[in-house]
């Protein structure tokens, strides 16, 4: 492959962002991931730059020993390739990303494919001549599996590959490679955990997206009534996301204000910290909560906020199940009265 590095444009600048725009093209080769190491080395490319692909494809183990440099220095794939330069921004055309170099694309923490792009797979064959590269089929669909894996895709991506011949290429709907998680548009999955701390029991989803670290706590202490924690990144401009007054917490299609049950909200290191109480209310409605979300604004009329959306639950909320019924078993409802689903 041919790989071009560009530092960052003035739309990137003016956003504080450093991030270089990577473009690859051309035949995926053996030693891609060596040449790409070097470039990024040489040219002090910071991790979680944007890296662009367009290529038909090439050599099946130079494709994933990229994917896992990649993967190494956080960078972000696209289809795509290369436009014109105007106005100190550049622009990005449509491209394609095919066999072996689909397998590169995987390596990307945040994949996507979008405009008219394409993303194709066909049967994986060994085309290398290196002694390593054993004609054993059995070999090549383990190790080959085991990388998709890896890179938190499902592996029926490597079932539908399997059923189209390699003088073939199966374009990959966008529906699909939503659902395999080939591309994941900068949202990571939402990580749903129960855990305890210093005398608390508390529910914890996680989720890494481009924006930042999201994550909402819900805490059952062992004295005093249950609250709710979130941290999102409010980077540099975190200081002035405080000066918010209106904050919300969305459950599925309906906002519920939170100013009046407002804890505590603290900038840490970039990060936004805030703290509230739980309502009978709230709770009841997160017992069979989709999707969640939390919002700052200006006023309930800007046109926009900060925070996160559409944060899915339903995995908390069937762990949610276990921890109410702890809390009210060892409290007792002398405080509160158990809240209904609703």
């Amino acid at each position: 492959m041919f790989f071009e590095a560009l530092p960052p444009d003035m739309v990137t600048i003016l956003r504080g962002g450093s991030s270089w725009d990577i473009y690859a093209t051309g035949e995926v080769d053996l030693k891609d991931g060596e040449t790409l190491e070097l470039l990024l080395a040489e040219q002090r490319i910071p991790d979680g730059s944007e890296l662009f692909i367009d290529s038909s494809g090439g050599s099946l183990v130079g494709g994933m020993n990229l994917g896992r440099v990649i993967r190494a220095h956080g960078l972000i794939t696209h289809v795509g390739k290369k436009g014109p330069r105007e106005r100190d921004f550049q622009n990005t055309l449509d491209g394609e990303c095919m066999s072996a170099a689909a397998l590169a694309f995987l390596g990307g923490e945040f994949r996507f494919v979008s405009g008219k792009s394409k993303y194709g797979v066909h049967r994986f064959t060994l085309n290398d001549t290196s002694p390593r590269a054993a004609d054993d089929a059995q070999v090549l669909a383990a190790s080959v599996v085991e990388y998709i894996r890896s890179m938190d895709v499902d592996v029926e991506l490597f079932s539908l590959a399997s059923d189209f011949p390699s003088d073939d290429i199966f374009e990959v709907p966008p529906d699909t490679m939503k659902r395999l998680r080939v591309v994941n548009n900068g949202i990571k999955a939402a990580k749903w955990t129960t855990e305890s701390y210093d005398c608390m029991l508390y529910l914890k989803g996680e989720r890494d997206t481009i924006y930042g670290i999201q994550k909402f706590m819900l805490v059952f202490p062992s004295k005093g009534n249950m609250f709710f924690y979130v941290i999102f990144g409010g980077g540099k401009d975190a200081e002035s996301i405080l000066q918010m007054e209106t904050d919300q917490l969305s459950i599925d299609d309906e906002i519920i204000p939170l100013h009046e049950l407002r804890v505590s909200r603290v900038n840490d290191n970039g990060l936004i910290n805030a703290m509230y109480q739980v309502t009978p209310v709230i709770l009841g409605k997160l017992r069979t909560a989709k999707l969640i979300g939390y919002h700052l604004q200006y006023s309930t009329l800007a046109a926009m906020f900060v925070g996160f959306d559409s944060f899915p639950f339903e995995e908390g909320a069937a762990k949610l199940a276990g921890l109410i019924d702890v809390f009210f078993r060892e409290r007792g409802l002398d405080e509160w009265t158990l809240p209904p689903a609703t």
